[in-house]
């Protein structure tokens, strides 16, 4: 039976977003292990008939279900709104009926709220994983002032009890309703920075209580074992699993690193990193045990201004994305790889035999982090938070998963 088609305008259509996993609104825990997308046809006269679907994604970032499900329901949501009513022409990468709100308005204290906290937004500094993020917030906002008719209110005239009713009437989770908070109040202060108002009105609002989940995390010979089961099929993946696990950094710093930025003679390279509101150049350590898999990437170098984790995790022209990591850690080891019998095996070669009782691996890529650190952190916290350019030992004990553990087994020992 052929799907029902959406209209849209410029003579487009599209087919009904679905949602994988199907039963996203009736399924247990189990499916929050699953990649979660939004995807759907779209038809424009103007180019051939679509032989893969548009993808929306977002939602995955979010551990519970009630999270996750409201998320997708709201991606959904302002999903269709752009294609509808706004006229989003996914292939274009633009809106083709009406013209986005330009960052490039003065800011004053008579705009409507909406108008004020878009130009605001124009002015944010962030990644774009964070910007998008907050866009996505500011939509569901103007929705919730829409149903309440509070758009015309003037940015210099709102009030605090104005701003938390229209929080409340989006029916957030606790977990997002505190993300909201915090992306609207780095919004009011770029506003009050230009005397649009004189109030942060996020401040006096009280967080929601959330319940933090202990995060899962390998162990380090686990994850010793999980990239040698990778050394021959991806090689490449491989060498970027062992500089990622001793760096004790990020993949967003890892991956902006050119090749002219290292120095292998001297166990040194430079990377920018984001301390609070400002980016600063550190020279960090390569410790004996990564050496060769730098020297091995740097030999790939074509040229000093390569980039040395571009398309394929190797040195290139181009700068890509971190989410590359994540892709690759989906599809090659939570989809491959399980632990028998303490070793990391082909799942398939387990299933083409018949044996059972393995186990799936669950942890994501970055736990290799806190896995590094933690152990770092058995010899010395402080060595620990310097690898990492931590500022406090506060940050590095929430990576060093085990240095409560420790601690623990101190007191159990002790006799007074």
């Amino acid at each position: 039976m052929k799907s029902e088609r959406i209209l849209l305008p410029n003579g487009c259509s599209c087919s009904k977003p679905s949602v994988f996993p199907k039963n996203w609104k009736t399924c247990d825990k189990s499916a929050l292990k699953l990649y979660w997308r939004i995807q759907y046809y779209f038809y424009d006269p103007n180019f051939p008939k679509p032989t893969t679907p548009i993808v929306v994604k977002g939602m995955n970032e979010y551990k519970s279900l009630a999270d996750r499900r409201a998320v997708t329901q709201m991606l959904i949501d302002d999903e269709l709104d752009a294609l509808v009513n706004k006229g989003y022409n996914p292939y274009l990468k633009k809106y083709t009926t009406i013209e986005e709100e330009k960052s490039t308005s003065e800011l004053n204290s008579d705009l409507p709220i909406i108008d004020a906290f878009r130009i605001a937004l124009g002015k944010l500094e962030g990644t774009k994983e964070h910007l998008d993020q907050v866009r996505f917030a500011l939509n569901r906002f103007e929705k919730g002032a829409a149903e309440l008719n509070l758009c015309n209110v003037k940015i210099y005239d709102l009030k605090r009890s104005q701003f938390r009713m229209i929080l409340e009437h989006l029916k957030l989770t606790d977990n997002y309703f505190n993300k909201f908070k915090s992306y609207f109040s780095s919004l009011f202060k770029i506003l009050i920075g230009w005397e649009c108002c004189e109030v942060n009105l996020t401040r006096d609002i009280e967080k929601k209580s959330t319940v933090k989940n202990i995060r899962e995390v390998l162990s380090f010979m686990d994850v010793e074992k999980i990239l040698d089961a990778l050394r021959h099929q991806h090689p490449d993946f491989y060498r970027y699993g062992k500089i990622f696990l001793y760096s004790g950094g990020r993949s967003r710093e890892l991956f902006n690193i050119q090749a002219k930025n290292v120095r292998i003679d001297l166990q040194e390279y430079d990377v920018l990193i984001k301390k609070g509101k400002q980016y600063v150049w550190e020279t960090k350590v390569i410790i004996k045990n990564a050496i060769p898999f730098w020297k091995e990437i740097m030999s790939m170098a074509k040229s000093p201004d390569d980039f040395l984790f571009s398309e394929g995790l190797v040195p290139g022209p181009n700068s890509i994305s971190s989410r590359q990591i994540t892709i690759r850690w989906r599809k090659h080891v939570k989809g491959k790889l399980v632990f028998y019998n303490n070793e990391v095996r082909l799942k398939s070669e387990l299933d083409l035999f018949g044996l059972k009782g393995y186990q799936a691996i669950t942890a994501d890529f970055y736990s290799m982090k806190h896995s590094f650190l933690d152990l770092l952190d058995e010899v010395s916290t402080e060595t620990a938070q310097q690898m990492a350019a931590h500022r406090s030992d506060k940050i590095t004990k929430v990576y060093a998963v085990g240095n409560q553990k420790r601690k623990n087994e101190r007191l159990k020992k002790l006799s007074v």
